[in-house]
C-alpha cells in the first residue's frame, strides 16, 4: 500500500471515529417553581382567605369573606350583602365592588396582624379600618350577630 492510501485510509478512519462519537444528550431543564406572591408582611393570598369582621372607624361592623377564586361577599353594617372581586397584592391589594376589574372599588395597605389576627387596613385616604379573622367555630355565631 503506498503513501497514498494509508493517508486516504488514516482520513476516512479519523472522519469514522468522529461520527461514531455519541451525540450530546439533551439537556432537561427542571421545572422551575411559581414564584409565591407576599405582601410587605410575608403573607401570601391564602393568609387572607375566609371570614373576617370589619370594623370601621365610627364602630361600626360588618363581615366579609374572602375565597380563594379572588371573589368576595360582605355584609354591610346596615345589614345590606354585597359581593365582588379582590386583588392580592405585594404593596397593595384591591376590592372591585362590581367585579368587572374597572378598578370601580378600593385599594388598601395591610399592617401585619397582632395576637388575635386583628389587621389594620389603610385606604387611599388615609382613612383605617381594622379586620379580624372569625374562626370556623365562631363562623355561624357572628353571621348571625352582624344580620
Amino acid at each position: 500500500m503506498g503513501m497514498r492510501n494509508w493517508i486516504i485510509c488514516a482520513a476516512s478512519f479519523a472522519m469514522l471515529s468522529a461520527c461514531a462519537e455519541e451525540a450530546e444528550e439533551p439537556v432537561m431543564e427542571e421545572p422551575v417553581e411559581d414564584a409565591v406572591l407576599t405582601d410587605m408582611n410575608g403573607e401570601t393570598m391564602e393568609g387572607y382567605l375566609g371570614t373576617w369582621t370589619v370594623q370601621y372607624p365610627d364602630g361600626a361592623e360588618g363581615m366579609t369573606t374572602n375565597n380563594p377564586d379572588g371573589t368576595y361577599d360582605y355584609v354591610l353594617p346596615d345589614g345590606t350583602e354585597a359581593s365582588g372581586t379582590w386583588e392580592f397584592g405585594a404593596a397593595e391589594s384591591c376590592w372591585d365592588a362590581d367585579g368587572d376589574g374597572e378598578g370601580t372599588g378600593a385599594c388598601y395597605t395591610v399592617s401585619a396582624g397582632d395576637e388575635n389576627g386583628t389587621r389594620v387596613l389603610t385606604m387611599a385616604d388615609g382613612t383605617q379600618i381594622k379586620v379580624t379573622p372569625v374562626s370556623d367555630a365562631a363562623d355561624d355565631e357572628t353571621a348571625a350577630a352582624v344580620e
